[in-house]
């Protein structure tokens, strides 16, 4: 049988699988010269690394902040010079819960404080000596138990900074938009003990994830 062809249009070219048109045919396309086909692509990869810095920069304003932990009041749990994440946008969402570890600010300091939230408005919380209450009922701290077993065992106590109530904070009674917190450390530890609560509007965030140095990479357990 005879193979017709009719110019003008497309073929399928059994070695490339490329469409091509005849170049008078009707719908030609003309190819770009290579140098302005080259600045094209070129600017595109201009405008996508643009936009992925913008995104980046937003998602870090708005969403997460990295800081540096600064000091002993955190251990064991964090150290000086650790990395962390800090999620800015989940107490826009809903209240601090027990156990949260957060960053803060004190404006009296004039700097950001780590500590973890042991109460919440409402709550009337207690500590005397390695005993911590809240509402009645002593706090299952699992975050601080091997170090305060060990401290017993040798007939020490783990916290021998403060209690509390005491003359500085005399109120035990959470007020309604703060949070009580304490360091791990609670024997070198600026916390609700001596700084009074923590208003809501002064917290940056919630502490998520320990990302530098690299060997105490983790998501932070609350």
């Amino acid at each position: 049988m005879e193979k017709h062809e009719r110019q003008g249009y497309p073929e399928v070219s059994p070695s490339s699988g490329r469409v091509e048109q005849s170049p008078d045919g009707p719908g030609a396309v003309q190819t770009p010269p290579a140098g302005k086909k080259e600045k094209s692509e070129a600017l595109e990869w201009l405008k996508a690394i643009a936009i992925a810095i913008v995104l980046v920069l937003l998602i870090r304003w708005l969403f997460f902040a990295p800081f540096i932990v600064d000091g002993p009041s955190m251990q064991p749990n964090f150290h000086t010079g650790e990395r962390i994440i800090v999620n800015k946008i989940i107490y826009d969402i809903r209240a601090p819960k027990h156990g949260e570890v957060i960053v803060f600010h004190v404006p009296s300091e004039g700097r950001d404080f780590i500590k973890r939230v042991i109460g919440v408005p409402g709550d009337t919380v207690q500590v005397e000596g390695d005993t911590v209450t809240v509402n009645g009922k002593v706090v299952d701290e699992t975050y601080i138990k091997d170090v305060v077993i060990e401290k017993h065992n040798n007939n020490e106590l783990y916290n021998t900074e403060a209690n509390f109530p005491n003359e500085l904070v005399p109120d035990g009674t959470v007020p309604e938009g703060y949070v009580f917190v304490l360091g791990d450390n609670r024997s070198n530890s600026t916390d609700s003990r001596r700084i009074g609560y923590v208003p809501y509007k002064d917290i940056v965030g919630r502490a998520d994830l320990v990302f530098w140095p690299l060997s105490d990479l983790k998501l932070i357990r609350h």
